[in-house]
């Protein structure tokens, strides 16, 4: 429970009108982590301008259970200017942190990572490495990233040699390219270990691949929607015909 002396950086993930005049808010902060708020009255009053996806806050709630009430907010900063894919890419990561992070429960590394991954996609950086790099920082404080630096008998990763990996376990070597996402480059594992992160173009579809197999396993058979979103503006746009698959997110 906070209080109003106790405003804590947080940022909007959704929001959705709650009756007549108020607003409930699912928000990612840095102490609590994922947590869902009712802002009362705000769209009567005109004060919930502020409550927006990519605005730093400084907010404080009070209350018990699901929905806290929301009692103090205001802007930490300007908000972040996304526009075009930068701006589904922000939905995107939104997404995510909404379907597999639980309510209240901290991921500070997440937090800065998610305000350092607004950053990045406000100043148009790579999409691959600013999303790989964010989703590489979520999963692995969840505990479901495979580890980069070693394969499963311990020895360092090669980059001319190709290994399968699975959520979890260690990579294994194998004997060449598979027909399944999940084998990859070794060259691929060590730009995934780099930081910052930085993929070639040459490894972009293997790691775009394998990333998204690893938070597919984590989301039960629902698709992500920004996903689908994003796949069907660039079938209808003429200057995105045929989407290469590491311009995915």
């Amino acid at each position: 429970m906070a209080t109003r002396g106790a405003l804590v950086p947080a940022y909007v993930l959704h929001r959705r009108a709650f009756g007549e005049t108020s607003l409930i808010a699912e928000l990612f902060t840095r102490e609590t982590g994922r947590l869902g708020v009712i802002a009362k009255g705000v769209r009567s009053k005109g004060r919930g301008g502020a409550l927006q996806p990519f605005q730093p806050l400084l907010l404080a709630w009070r209350g018990r259970g699901e929905l806290p009430a929301l009692v103090a907010w205001e802007p930490a900063g300007p908000p972040i200017g996304l526009q075009g894919d930068g701006l589904l890419s922000g939905f995107y990561v939104n997404e995510l942190l909404m379907r597999l992070c639980a309510r209240h429960d901290p991921h500070p590394d997440v937090f800065l990572a998610y305000a350092r991954t607004l950053g990045e996609l406000g100043e148009g950086r790579c999409l691959t490495s600013v999303l790989r790099s964010f989703e590489r920082a979520l999963l692995g404080s969840l505990g479901l990233e495979p580890p980069l630096g070693c394969d499963c008998e311990g020895a360092p990763i090669r980059a001319a040699q190709w290994y399968r990996c699975a959520p979890r376990g260690a990579p294994r070597p194998v004997s060449g390219p598979g027909r399944t996402p999940w084998e990859v480059p070794g060259a691929a594992l060590l730009a995934l270990a780099t930081e910052p992160m930085v993929i070639p173009r040459e490894y972009q579809a293997a790691v775009n691949g394998l990333y998204r197999s690893l938070i597919a396993e984590q989301l039960g058979g629902v698709p992500l929607r920004t996903r689908a979103l994003w796949r069907a503006l660039h079938r209808l746009s003429p200057d995105s015909a045929h989407p290469s698959p590491s311009s995915e997110v």
